[in-house]
């Protein structure tokens, strides 16, 4: 039987329907003439159908009351009324009410009011349900893209990897040279690299290190690095803006955000034609809206990418900046590299607006906020490998045997005298028995039992003085997503060289951390 709850502030017209409704049917689960009273009540009722009128006592009308009503429950509910002004109508609709009954009114117009307003109600609870199914069914589809994508990537970096490594056992055992094959798995590993910065990126978990950097600095370096890059087909265009604009970006990011738009731009042009990057200050005085969402009112500075090429169909670029999306074939594409613009874009507060017209070309722009401060004109000299040998004792603790046995490789040959603990008991074991001491701990955030800060705390427990460095295979923020709080110390993400490692080792063992 369906429950209805009354509030209307006329005591004989409540009582009135109230008889109404149980003559045919229903059940009324309470009478209430004001507003307040009813959003006090209506949460302990809970019924299927509120019948209220537009006119209550209280400070809260009924269209009033039904849009507290909308914002807390999912209850429907039909007006009643003695009034069909204007007004009163446009007020009602805002509020979605699924009947209006205008008084007086019969037994009949009640009882239809009523399993119409219980079958609309019905319907959008379908509907609602659908369209969840439907979300999730995307999001599968999406997560089914990216995972096909993934596999197909690194099957083929797996491939090069294994095909190597068998090449290398063959020549090892018949005394051969193996440098080309060494050279082979390092370009593979250097591409499952990139790919899963590609990923961080398109998903914005990528950690970033911005400075005040000026773009015409960006530009410029990447002409340089593109001039080698480009056939004789295609002619060079780089335009700079002479007025001095900054932005405060990743440099190295951006730099990788121009090149994916120039190599995209040089395969739209199989025939050959021309490019032209660009760099400029601009004011929006409004809000501009732009192929990736709304750009808000302000200074920026734009860097371009023009090409003369095939253009993109205008059903395509909706979906250009989705992952493994690709036109291109199989050979020249993985579709990660618009995503990965995107993400990193959009994780450094920026915009992105694509204009294209098949057969005529394509035009990407990037819009960055100016920033007033100053770039800085020093530079840091690279570290040199000699100056970050050492000949203090590591504790390495790693459950990742490649990953641990690489580590202590990196430190052995650089000096370091190096201790293996493949998990946090044993170096506790290690640390018990054999009153060993050490300078630094490395050791892996996420292991089983205890984590690495746990760790860390239980050996300084043991009178052991040393400086601990953490590495993981999640970046900074994602360990802090997963309850491990690693501020304040040292970090390095992996995948790294020796030479980030060595360099973090020296600053952390001299004091010299910034």
């Amino acid at each position: 039987m369906i429950s209805i709850f009354i509030v209307e502030d006329e005591a004989i017209v409540a009582l009135d329907l109230k008889s109404n409704l149980e003559r045919i049917g229903y059940s009324v689960t309470g009478i209430v003439p004001s507003g307040e009273e009813a959003l006090e009540k209506i949460k302990d009722i809970n019924p299927d159908l509120i019948i209220m009128d537009i006119r209550l006592q209280g400070s809260l009308d009924g269209i009033d009351t039904a849009a507290i009503l909308n914002e807390k429950y999912d209850i429907p509910f039909i007006f009643l009324s003695a009034y069909s002004d204007e007004g009163i109508i446009e007020r009602a609709k805002h509020v979605e009410p699924f009947g209006y009954i205008i008084k007086p009114f019969g037994a009949n117009n009640l009882r239809t009011a009523i399993e119409m307003a219980m079958y609309r109600a019905k319907m959008k609870t379908e509907l609602s349900k659908l369209e969840q199914q439907l979300r999730q069914s995307e999001k599968m589809k999406a997560v089914g893209n990216l995972a096909g994508g993934i596999a197909h990537d690194f099957n083929n970096i797996l491939t090069v990897i294994l095909g190597y490594s068998t090449l290398i056992e063959d020549k090892i055992a018949q005394g051969e040279n193996i440098l080309s094959e060494v050279e082979g798995i390092r370009n593979a590993a250097l591409k499952a690299n990139l790919l899963t910065k590609h990923l961080l990126a398109f998903s914005r978990k990528q950690v970033l290190n911005p400075e005040v950097v000026e773009m015409n600095i960006i530009v410029e370096n990447v002409s340089r690095m593109i001039n080698r890059l480009l056939p004789e087909n295609i002619s060079l265009n780089v335009i700079t803006d002479p007025e001095y604009q900054a932005v405060f970006i990743d440099q190295a990011q951006i730099e990788q955000v121009v090149l994916n738009l120039v190599l995209n731009a040089k395969d739209a042009m199989p025939d050959g034609g021309y490019m032209v990057i660009s760099s400029q200050t601009c004011r929006l005085d409004n809000n501009m809206l732009v192929t990736t969402g709304s750009v808000p009112k302000g200074d920026y500075v734009t860097i371009s990418v023009k090409d003369n090429g095939i253009g993109i169909p205008s059903e395509n670029i909706e979906h250009i900046f989705d992952p493994f999306f690709t036109t291109k074939s199989v050979q020249k594409g993985t579709g990660l590299g618009l995503a990965s613009v995107y993400g990193i874009i959009k994780q450094s507060g920026g915009y992105i607006d694509v204009k294209s017209e098949p057969g005529k070309g394509s035009k990407f722009t990037i819009y960055l906020e100016t920033t007033e401060e100053k770039t800085s004109k020093l530079k840091k000299p690279e570290e040199q490998m000699e100056k970050l040998k050492g000949d203090e004792t590591v504790l390495v603790v790693e459950d990742e045997d490649e990953v641990r046995r690489m580590v202590v490789t990196m430190l052995s040959s650089n000096g370091y005298q190096t201790i293996e603990a493949s998990n946090p008991g044993e170096a506790l074991l290690i640390s018990e028995n054999t009153n060993m001491l050490f300078d630094l701990l490395i050791t892996d955030v996420f292991m089983p039992l205890m984590n690495g800060i746990q760790l860390s705390e239980r050996l300084h427990t043991m009178g052991i003085d040393f400086k601990t460095i953490y590495i993981s295979g999640y970046e900074s923020k994602l360990v802090k997503k997963k309850g491990v709080d690693i501020n304040g110390f040292e970090f390095l993400p992996k995948p790294f060289k020796s030479i980030d490692l060595l360099s973090m080792i020296r600053r952390t063992l001299d004091g010299m951390l910034d």
